[in-house]
């Protein structure tokens, strides 16, 4: 059983808070007389390093990133929101356009972070619903005919304790590092995954998500 368990937990460090449908789409505009980057689609594996190289290779440098997004796979948001630390940009959520879950992770990587009064900040608890991996491994717990019914429970149990753990403890360290509160995540974890609360205009000045006065 303990060579199945480290299989277990290799198998937990691989998998994406969740399963995004499609890559971000990133276009470079103009907002005034500067050079932007409009941001929008679903967080996946590799939208990082795609922005860091469309960053490297633009001659008008973008100052800010307005992102557009229902969300995607969380480690994915965290590592988007890094690069734009990286290059001391701004984030801004447009007018009328909702930015949620790990869309909000990358937001909080702006050294500036704005919005129109129109746009939505959304947060919800991260989720491993939709990942193969995790279903995966929970499948071969439940299929193994020389486990009893209390050592699957066991299993399963101690594998999600594990999965909540480390995705609140590198959310927490990402929240820190980005100046913003750990308040923040006592709306994410109290919102299911299968709903979004939407920050308050109070909320988001509080935790320090928004820090300029459009």
């Amino acid at each position: 059983m303990g060579r199945f368990l480290i299989c277990f937990w290799a198998v937990l460090l691989a998998i994406p808070f969740s399963m995004p449908v499609q890559a971000l789409d990133y276009r470079i505009g103009t907002s005034g007389d500067s050079a932007i980057i409009l941001a929008e689609g679903d967080f996946e594996e590799g939208d990082s390093d795609r922005l860091e190289r469309l960053l490297r290779k633009a001659r008008n440098k973008p100052h800010t990133v307005w992102l557009v997004s229902d969300g995607g796979a969380a480690h994915e948001g965290m590592l988007v929101g890094e690069t734009i630390r990286a290059h001391k940009m701004a984030t801004h959520v447009p007018n009328k356009v909702d930015c949620a879950s790990a869309c909000v992770l990358a937001f909080l990587g702006g050294v500036i972070r704005s919005k129109s009064s129109g746009g939505r900040i959304g947060v919800h608890m991260a989720s491993a619903a939709s990942s193969e991996e995790y279903i995966s491994s929970l499948k071969e717990i439940l299929l193994k005919p020389e486990y009893d019914l209390d050592a699957r429970i066991q299993l399963i149990t101690m594998i999600n304790e594990t999965y909540s753990a480390r995705i609140m403890a590198l959310m927490a360290n990402y929240v820190q590092k980005m100046g913003v509160s750990l308040r923040v995540l006592f709306p994410s974890t109290a919102t299911s995954h299968m709903d979004i609360h939407w920050l308050t205009d109070y909320e988001l000045e509080s935790y320090n998500v928004i820090n300029t006065v459009n």
